[in-house]
């Protein structure tokens, strides 16, 4: 077996192989600037204010949202509240024209001197009183988004965030204001980069080749509609779901966009086909070329979940934010890791299951930086696992 930039090779199981990489980033801070509003609709600008001037009183019929984006990372928006207005502020991640209130995925409600935190489709989480003046804050903290009052912490979300973020507002009363809405999204700071691979790799190494495909099927996660055939990238599919329930042997889906929470959800996707593939005829999901192919936050934390499931390959894409990332266990057995950039996320795990391979992939801020903990990869009775060029 080949094991290439390791830090730590833990061996106080001797039933178990456990991988540790540990690579850390680190993040530039930039100071708030004013909000720049952008799709008003009923309402009147000032600066970074915003009035509802238009529609009917109590209706939720005004808004606009923020032409910037926190694209990845940690970020934050705050603005002062109005105690005569009742409505809706958040972060968001749907930059249409609507104003309805359920698009905001982390927002806060006003009206009649009271607040209430509200996430994903109206969901209430808790409440509290403020007055005219008070400063709300809603910050991306690494994976976790929490709410402020004053500089004071009123509730931490459970929800972990997708991208991209946006300032997103509903406002109902006749009048309702939002005031010095302020914006710290990091310049738009993009996803980081994959360091360079340097790779020790034995000379006599060469990962097998994937069988040729029987059928290819698309999924767009952005223009995709799972009532298509998937046969084009014109009548892509939307969901992994789809594909999972439709992959049989012999088949390669390829992937397009960000895969995240879908609206009417309050959990992700995950790669998790229902049918195996055989050594002649694998299935195969894997980045569209000349596109990118990232899930994000999971379905129940992970983002492939292999139970049982024989000869897949999952090759080329990008998975983060998720609190167990791959799980492979039960007789899921030649399984092919390759390409994939895995960063900001949990424990990939390996029970159970032998003859699989992780190869020519990156691991990036696994586990825990503060504390230093955090394995990238565990192999727990694997007979017969690679983990090559990674």
């Amino acid at each position: 077996m080949e094991i290439e930039r390791i830090k730590s090779l833990k061996a106080s199981f001797p039933a178990f192989l456990v991988v540790l990489f540990m690579l850390f980033t680190s993040q530039a801070s930039f100071a708030a600037s004013p909000v720049s509003w952008i799709n008003p609709i009923n309402i009147t600008i000032t600066g970074n204010n915003i009035a509802k001037s238009g529609g009917c009183d109590g209706c939720p019929d005004s808004g606009a949202i923020s032409q910037q984006q926190l694209t990845y990372g940690n970020g934050y928006m705050e603005f002062t509240a109005n105690a005569g207005s009742s409505g809706y502020i958040g972060l968001g991640t749907t930059t249409n024209n609507s104003t309805s209130h359920l698009e905001i995925n982390f927002g806060l409600s006003f009206g009649g001197g009271g607040w209430s935190v509200r996430e994903l489709n109206f969901t209430y989480r808790t409440d509290g009183t403020y007055a005219t003046g008070d400063i709300f804050k809603i910050a991306v903290q690494g994976t976790q988004v929490v709410y402020f009052k004053n500089g004071t912490v009123i509730y931490t979300s459970t929800v972990t965030p997708t991208y991209p973020l946006i300032v997103d507002t509903s406002l109902l009363s006749s009048g309702a204001k939002v005031d010095n809405v302020m914006v710290d999204f990091g310049q738009a700071q993009p996803a980081p980069t994959p360091p360079t691979l340097i790779s020790n790799r034995c000379s006599s190494y060469a990962a097998p080749a994937v069988p040729t495909p029987l059928r290819t099927f698309y999924i767009n996660a952005t223009e995709g509609n799972d009532s298509n055939n998937g046969l084009t990238n014109a009548t892509a599919w939307k969901t992994l779901q789809k594909a999972n329930n439709s992959a049989i042997a012999g088949d390669l889906i390829l992937l397009r966009g960000v895969f995240g929470i879908l609206p009417g959800n309050t959990d992700g996707q995950w790669i998790s086909p229902t049918n195996s593939g055989t050594s002649a005829n694998k299935i195969t999901f894997k980045e569209e070329p000349g596109q990118i192919a990232v899930i994000e936050n999971g379905f129940y934390g992970a983002a492939v979940n292999l139970i049982g499931t024989s000869h897949v390959v999952i090759d080329g894409l990008e998975i983060r934010n998720t609190s167990s990332p791959i799980n492979l266990s039960s007789g899921a057995n030649n399984i092919w890791l390759r390409n994939l950039y895995l960063h900001d996320s949990g424990q990939t795990l390996l029970r159970v299951a032998h003859d699989n391979r992780i190869e020519d992939s990156v691991f990036v801020d696994i586990g825990n930086p503060q504390t230093n903990e955090g394995d990238a990869v565990i192999l727990l009775a694997d007979p017969d696992g690679d983990t090559s060029g990674n």
